[in-house]
């Protein structure tokens, strides 16, 4: 759409530089939606700061669509779109300060059945030739685990470890 047979090589560098400022403010806005859709899957909350610097990511893509979008067709308003923009700007800043400001929740433990198609990856990441994938082993609290669960993770230790508990 930037391509217009009267068009000079400076406004077809402008325009250029517009659409694909929109393309880039669209796709962090798509990214938005896949982790506001996907973040109870993924064990995050709305209060955790992956999230937080999402959403401030996500208000500076609108705020810059809304603006090429504005000053295509209205270029007399510069100067009221430049204090908006600031304005939107400041508000991330703050927005970002508070997310961090505060503390993360804790995040949960995920337990998937073995049918899930997020366990397929690792065999798909096999298939592609990449090497084991590595999982970082922390405390888990026995409130999250079933009784069961329980039992056989006390089976399976050493028995050094049964005496020494």
């Amino acid at each position: 759409t930037s391509i217009v047979p009267s068009m000079t090589s400076t406004s077809f560098i402008i325009s250029a530089a517009s659409q694909l400022q929109r393309s880039q403010s669209i796709l962090t806005l798509c990214l938005l939606l896949f982790l506001c859709l996907a973040a109870q899957p993924l064990g995050l909350t709305y209060r955790s700061r992956i999230f937080g610097v999402s959403l401030g990511f996500g208000v500076l893509a609108t705020s810059d669509l809304v603006t090429t979008a504005w000053m295509s067709h209205n270029p007399q308003l510069i100067s009221l779109m430049n204090v908006l923009r600031g304005s939107v700007t400041l508000f991330s800043i703050l927005l970002w300060g508070g997310y961090f400001a505060l503390p993360e929740p804790q995040r949960k433990l995920i337990t998937l059945p073995i049918t899930s198609p997020l366990l397929r990856w690792n065999e798909i990441a096999k298939a592609l030739g990449h090497g084991t994938p590595h999982v970082t082993v922390g405390k888990v609290d026995s409130d999250v685990l079933a009784e069961g669960e329980l039992r056989m993770m006390q089976r399976s230790l050493p028995v050094q470890s049964r005496i020494a508990s």
